[in-house]
């Protein structure tokens, strides 16, 4: 039998997965170089995870821990009711208010890995670099090797700058946009991410918003996210002959409606016909209303952050949210354990990517800088016949062709057919041809998130 047990107290959770040990192979793979050998002996494996748990995203934040897992849960060898059992438990640490989640898994798949056990350290990052790198040192006092996250780009940046450069660490982030990660070879080697740069999502919605009106209002959170995809929206809008009427800047403290209020309500006077593209979260409920109750735009676009099922009925009419992307078909059709409907909660695809790429880079093995060209190298675009393609779902099967010398490359659930690139690290290359593949876009009709093709 498989035991769980939960240990609690006011910030910290512990969740133990414990049972027999699973045998080890002794084959290597053929993805090594002589600088990553295919790890040799037995041994535990500790990734840390980091997301905003606590603080003005926690309510975006804490799910992210939902699709955390499900990788990890692939690879074991118990039945679909024991991870049921996690799941729930998961779901409970989720739904309250702690800042610490530990999960240890050991009994993992037979004969597919030489790793022993898998420490898994959830810790909270808000959207704050001190509050980062706080965690990441407790991540680095239990030996964590690999860290996925932080969700924000600004907490990211200080967390390479501050803690994973000085300490040689890797970092992968689920949900870093922000386009500062594009240029400079500031971090040694060590990050790389899943989600694509805001510079495409914000020329993509610019594009989406000419097709209505050639002349737009927006509104964005001044922080180092909202800042920068407003800016690559502007930017597009502008080179494409669009005219911006105003900008709108709000800041994340209590206050922050009161402090635009006014400007709101300037755009009663608009005379021309005009759209809005407003960076809103779910905690920015105040502008959302308000722009259904005062405002006559042609049409209203809002970034990943707004898709969120809380705020559907505070939609103006004509609205449409664009977010990263994900392959509903692929996902449908190799990966039972989530319905698709999870799957278009925003991130979802990027945190499994990234949590598997830590995964499957660590059993290469290597350490620091290595770990990033690990994971470069199995997602490096190839079409030889002999290279097995992973989708998510697939873990098992990736771990096995590893461990029979056999290389793969690895597609998963958010950059399906794309290659990636590198620049200080690796992340989703893409362009105005590849939007359809980078990015959902949803229209909001009747209460509900309906998702459109994508023709700019």
């Amino acid at each position: 039998m498989t035991s769980i047990e939960i240990i609690g107290s006011n910030n910290n959770t512990s969740l133990i997965l414990s049972s027999e040990k699973a045998e080890i192979s002794t084959t290597q793979s053929s993805n090594k170089t002589d600088e990553t050998p295919l790890i040799e002996q037995a041994q535990e494996l500790n990734l840390g995870f980091l997301a905003p748990l606590l603080g003005g995203l926690k309510n975006l934040g804490r799910p992210f821990v939902r699709f955390a897992i499900y990788p990890l849960l692939e690879i074991l060898q118990v039945s679909q009711a024991e991870k049921n059992n996690i799941i729930n438990n998961v779901e409970t640490f989720i739904s309250g208010t702690d800042d610490k989640l530990t999960l240890t898994f050991e009994k993992l798949n037979s004969n597919l890995t030489k790793i022993s056990k898998i420490n898994f350290y959830i810790a909270n990052s808000q959207c704050d670099g001190v509050e980062a790198v706080k965690s990441a040192n407790y991540l680095l006092e239990n030996n964590v090797t690999f860290i996925i996250g932080a969700a924000c780009s600004g907490a990211s940046l200080q967390l390479l700058e501050d803690f994973n450069v000085p300490n040689n660490i890797p970092l992968i982030s689920y949900a870093n946009t922000s386009d500062q990660f594009t240029i400079g070879t500031a971090f040694n080697g060590l990050y790389a991410r899943t989600a694509p740069s805001d510079a495409l999502q914000g020329a993509l919605n610019a594009r989406l918003a000419l097709k209505i009106a050639t002349n737009v209002v927006t509104i964005y959170r001044t922080d180092s996210y909202g800042t920068g995809l407003n800016k690559a929206f502007v930017d597009e809008f502008r080179r494409n002959s669009g005219n911006v009427l105003k900008l709108i800047g709000y800041s994340n403290e209590d206050n922050y409606f009161e402090s635009i209020k006014s400007q709101l309500d300037e755009i009663k006077n608009i005379n021309e016909e005009f759209v809005i593209y407003s960076v809103l979260f779910p905690e920015t409920t105040d502008i959302l209303s308000y722009l259904k109750e005062n405002t006559n735009a042609k049409a209203y676009f809002f970034s990943d952050g707004a898709k969120n099922d809380d705020l559907l009925s505070l939609f103006p009419e004509n609205s449409f949210v664009t977010t990263p992307g994900s392959s509903t078909e692929i996902i449908e059709k190799y990966y039972s354990v989530l319905s698709s409907d999870n799957w278009k909660s925003t991130y979802a695809a990027q945190i499994y990517d990234a949590v598997a790429l830590a995964l499957l880079s660590s059993v290469i093995g290597g350490s620091g800088s290595q770990l990033i060209k690990n994971v470069g190298t199995i997602t490096a675009l190839r079409t030889q016949s002999d290279i097995e393609v992973i989708r998510a779902g697939e873990l098992t099967k990736a771990l096995q062709l590893l461990n029979n010398k056999k290389d793969i490359v690895y597609h998963g659930a958010s950059f399906t057919n794309m290659k990636v690139t590198a620049s200080q690290g690796y992340e989703p290359a893409g362009s105005s041809e590849t939007f359809g593949l980078l990015y959902n876009l949803y229209s909001v009709s009747n209460n509900q998130f309906v998702e459109q093709t994508i023709n700019v």
